[in-house]
């Protein structure tokens, strides 16, 4: 039997502290160079002087930065050579990937002297938020309050900083199931009780209205009556796509919502691919699509973004894939990296 793999300590860091494992040299540069911090490559200023086996800070992609001061208080030089979006309130600037003298460069790295150990989780003291694209019109709507603390959002963490438990889960033999991930808005419908949501990433929605995507769409496919008939607590995590979402990559006339995670409310976990695939089918709900089911093919990161790459359900190049141990214990997501140089996120 296989010993179970530890994956407690798996959350999202925009920013922490890393170690540097490689600097190269970047041909016909004389002034950058690229660190390698996990399954992260970064162009980074030589005059900042970074060495292989220190600390620094890095911060990932689709992270939003506040503006300068804090940084200066802390003693963070900023690098010159950051793709910076200013946002239209004046927060500050994301990170996205960039591409410079024909090297892909994702995220930022400074220099840090502080004593926190290699992992030190720095997104809130810094002030570091995630990017979200601004909702269109039909996905606002009128709020019933808050996203639902009993229920579960999904946010897989990406395979660049998951190198040592991905290798584990390899060496192990787990099998995943690996599904497309499709680009869309998040969307989680939810019972409790008597107790019914339907949610954006954020807020649950007001359920008596009309001409809101999320509700109209919850409302089309009867998914209360059918949550319910299962006499289970469970909130059901899935994407939302259709016109004016995302820019509709897929080419559909009308909403569709597409199941990728079923959480049990009351056992606080999510449920195996198998059970989530058999209720799906059972509620005549659509599932994403799902690529793969067997052991990880490879335990190299790079091998899994060129894996990333493909046809999505529709358009001729995905986001990525998200790849789901059959125990329902561990998961992270590979975003393919031309289609991030695409749509220059």
């Amino acid at each position: 039997m296989m010993e179970e793999m530890d994956t407690s300590e798996i959350t999202r860091k925009l920013a922490s502290v890393r170690l540097i494992e490689a600097i190269d040299p970047i041909q016909g540069a004389d002034a950058i160079e690229l660190a390698t911090v996990d399954g992260w490559r970064v162009i980074v200023r030589k005059t900042d002087g970074f060495q292989v086996g220190s600390k620094a800070v890095y911060f990932e992609i689709d992270s939003v930065l506040p503006l300068a001061p804090v940084y200066e208080e802390r003693g963070l030089k900023r690098n010159s050579y950051e793709r910076r979006e200013w946002l239209p309130n004046g927060e500050g600037f994301r990170l996205r990937t960039a591409k410079i003298r024909g090297v892909l460069s994702q995220g930022l790295l400074l220099p840090y002297d502080g004593k926190n150990d290699i992992g030190h989780d720095l997104t809130e003291e810094l002030g570091i938020i995630k990017w979200d694209p601004p909702a269109p019109v039909h996905l606002r709507g009128k709020q019933r309050g808050n996203f639902p603390q009993w229920a579960r959002k999904s946010d897989e963490t990406r395979c660049q900083n998951l190198k040592s438990q991905i290798r584990e889960a390899f060496e192990m033999g787990l099998h995943f199931e690996v599904s497309i991930k499709l680009d869309g808005t998040s969307m989680t419908c939810a019972i409790r009780g008597d107790d019914f949501h339907i949610c954006t990433r954020n807020n649950s929605m007001k359920t008596d209205q009309t001409g809101n995507a999320y509700v109209d769409t919850a409302k089309a496919l009867n998914l209360e009556e059918k949550i319910r008939g299962l006499k289970r607590n469970l909130s059901f995590g899935g994407e939302l796509l259709g016109p004016g979402i995302q820019a509709n990559k897929e080419g559909l006339k009308d909403f569709q919502w597409f199941v990728f995670n079923i959480y049990d409310v009351d056992r606080q976990m999510f449920l195996s691919p198998e059970e989530r695939l058999k209720i799906c089918q059972s509620l005549g709900i659509w599932h994403v699509p799902i690529i793969h089911v067997g052991p990880l093919p490879s335990p190299n990161i790079d091998d899994l973004l060129i894996m990333a790459e493909g046809k999505s359900l529709n358009a001729d190049m995905r986001e990525g894939i998200v790849f789901k141990s059959l125990d329902g214990a561990f998961s992270f997501k590979a975003i393919s990296n031309a289609w991030l140089q695409r749509h220059k996120e």
